[in-house]
């Protein structure tokens, strides 16, 4: 589910082409999306759950050869950002 919902807001871009910008925005998005089942902001634990499937997801990725290995993860320790 988390994949699609990223793919569906990233237009199915080109691994090549997500960075931090792209994973920061999603994670906007999904802050100012209303959960589905209460209509309400998602919790900071559904937050999390995005952001360890999409971090996993590009280890695998790079595993599998298919990201530039000099790239830093760009969905990890995303909801860990310091302001400013």
């Amino acid at each position: 589910r988390q994949l699609r919902v990223f793919e569906d807001y990233s237009k199915n871009t080109e691994v090549g082409r997500i960075d931090r910008k792209l994973a920061l925005g999603f994670i906007e998005y999904l802050r100012s999306s209303p959960s589905e089942r209460t209509g309400e902001p998602l919790a900071e634990r559904t937050l999390a759950a995005y952001q360890v499937c999409l971090a996993s997801w590009w280890r695998v990725l790079d595993h599998w050869g298919m990201v530039d290995p000099d790239i830093r993860n760009p969905f990890s320790s995303l909801l860990r950002r310091v302001a400013g």
